[in-house]
């Protein structure tokens, strides 16, 4: 233990020692010692590894304290850590971004965002599913949401190529809740009436 926390505060090396135990906690639910990692301590080990200043050792004090909400979450690894791990699961290349449905076959569409985006070009956003289950829905959504905010702010077109488009747009006109991930997407572009928004079909 003593020589772990001594450790992640040695530049390169700590680096390296703080990967392999986020990746470990990511993928296992409990850190090198079998001890379960609670889902709010991922983000916190992901910004720790993301972040040049902090180390295994900060890590091991913020998680002495209880967080038990999104938002002291967010607050906890800092704006910069969500803009980070955003530009980290930001994948492919150009300046236009691919939203749409990730299982194609339950709405009926051949191609599901990434396939379509591998396929054509242009950027998607996507979080191996171990980091994605242990952040939560609603810490991932805020990495999420950075990702649409960086593309609106670039003023990239921002393409939705699945086939449910209107009807979750007559979702949204009639104030019902979003349900998936997609939905939220579009939910939170309408919302910011955001023009550069297209529908493949």
């Amino acid at each position: 233990m003593a020589f772990d926390t001594g450790v992640g505060f040695i530049p390169v090396a700590g680096e390296v020692n703080d990967a392999i135990d986020t990746t470990l906690a990511a993928t296992t639910g409990k850190d090198k010692w079998g001890n379960v990692v609670s889902k709010w301590m991922i983000p916190v080990m992901v910004a720790a590894c993301l972040l040049p200043v902090v180390s295994t050792g900060l890590v091991k004090v913020v998680s002495k304290a209880t967080v038990k909400a999104t938002t002291e979450v967010v607050e906890t690894v800092g704006n910069e850590a969500i803009s980070r791990m955003a530009k980290m699961y930001t994948h492919g290349r150009g300046n236009e971004l691919i939203l749409g449905a990730y299982r194609a076959e339950v709405i009926g569409d051949e191609l599901n965002y990434i396939e379509y985006a591998r396929k054509y070009g242009g950027r998607y956003f996507q979080m191996p599913e171990e980091v994605y289950n242990r952040m939560g829905g609603d810490l991932a959504w805020e990495v999420n949401k950075k990702v649409l905010d960086n593309a609106m702010e670039k003023g990239w077109k921002i393409k939705y190529v699945s086939s449910d488009y209107d009807v979750i747009k007559i979702r949204f006109h009639e104030g019902k809740i979003p349900v998936s991930t997609r939905e939220k997407e579009l939910y939170y572009l309408w919302s910011k009436e955001y023009n550069n928004l297209y529908k493949l079909r």
